[in-house]
């Protein structure tokens, strides 16, 4: 199994947390990790595949905010940064999921649908030390400006800090990422 790390930078919004991502970030610097960097989380889609164990630091857990989540993506078959997680659990991509949520972060009965009940492990936890001993393939950075505004400059400093001691920058390729994606079953 795949272990997958997102950080979403509105997770962020003391000065505590941020100071906590630079650190967990300057680990993974060290570590094997291919690092990537997006604006909109729905982005890290296809970098999302096969047998994973998603771990995500973010204010939001992202399967969906409507009465029905699960239904309303069957229908819809839009993909946004509000549901892109739930997508990929339906799609067979994300077998675990641990989400790092804030004290505050909203959930509620009615988002957890029936494909995430069905995961081998979901968790909801507010302790960054869960991800402390955890080897991750990929890292993906999410700036998410629409939903806190200081987190361009928090991503600027990550991108610094990757250029100084990795080198180049890596992005997958989505034209748009603020469209939503379209998803149609056969």
């Amino acid at each position: 199994m795949r272990n997958v790390l997102t950080i979403d930078l509105d997770y962020a919004r003391s000065y505590e947390q941020k100071l906590k991502i630079i650190d967990i970030f300057c680990k993974i610097l060290k570590s094997k990790s291919t690092i990537y960097f997006i604006q909109q989380h729905h982005a890290a889609l296809p970098l999302i595949q096969g047998d994973t164990h998603l771990y995500n630091i973010d204010h939001h857990h992202d399967i969906g905010y409507s009465d029905n989540p699960y239904q309303h993506l069957l229908q819809t078959k839009n993909v946004r940064e509000g549901n892109w997680i739930l997508h990929s659990i339906m799609n067979g991509d994300i077998k675990r999921y641990t989400w790092v949520a804030n004290i505050d972060s909203d959930f509620r009965n009615h988002h957890v649908s029936e494909p995430i009940r069905k995961l081998e492990s979901f968790k909801k936890t507010y302790d960054l030390s869960e991800i402390d001993n955890v080897e991750f393939e990929e890292t993906i950075i999410c700036e998410s400006h629409d939903y806190e505004q200081s987190t361009p400059f928090l991503f600027e400093i990550l991108k610094t800090l990757h250029k100084k001691f990795k080198g180049d920058i890596k992005k997958p390729y989505i034209t748009n990422e603020y469209a939503e994606l379209v998803f149609i079953k056969d």
